[in-house]
């Protein structure tokens, strides 16, 4: 069996808060093991990153999403603060957040995943000026790594 590769969440820069869209997941295609690896890559990213499964076959309301556990918690969050930065004559904020990729194994027979950021615990009146960090594409795979070897389904 391939291993089968979709993008959660495309790249995507300056958006405060965000949901991506669902993403059948392999519950969706009858695949009982219900392992699969999540990888999010980020750039000088300062906010709350949730991670969330349904079992509905057509998730259209909120209430339908739980949060899954990652690092133990329901969501990641990353700190930083957003430093002033002269670039090319301009004056710009920077976010000092994390940079790097994280990468999670989770167990469940979910018909879709979906990614949604959040950061209105920081700034309740919405985004300050300048930029609070990037994500790279998130990835989902159908299939999950132990010691650096992938198991496949």
């Amino acid at each position: 069996m391939s291993l089968t590769s979709k993008t959660l969440l495309g790249t995507t820069s300056n958006s405060w808060n965000y949901t991506s869209d669902p993403v059948s997941t392999s519950g969706w295609y009858g695949r009982t093991s219900g392992k699969q690896t999540v990888s999010f890559t980020m750039l000088r990213f300062v906010g709350r990153i949730y991670l969330e499964g349904t079992l509905e076959s057509n998730p259209d309301d909120d209430s339908m999403w739980i949060p899954l556990k990652l690092d133990g918690e329901d969501y990641l969050e990353f700190e930083g603060e957003l430093e002033e930065r002269n670039i090319n004559g301009v004056l710009r904020f920077v976010p000092t957040g994390f940079s790097g990729t994280k990468y999670f194994n989770i167990e469940g027979n979910f018909t879709y995943l979906r990614v949604r950021i959040y950061r209105d615990y920081i700034n309740p009146d919405g985004p300050p000026t300048g930029q609070q960090g990037y994500w790279s594409p998130v990835d989902l795979e159908y299939g999950y790594v132990t010691d650096g070897f992938l198991n496949w389904l």
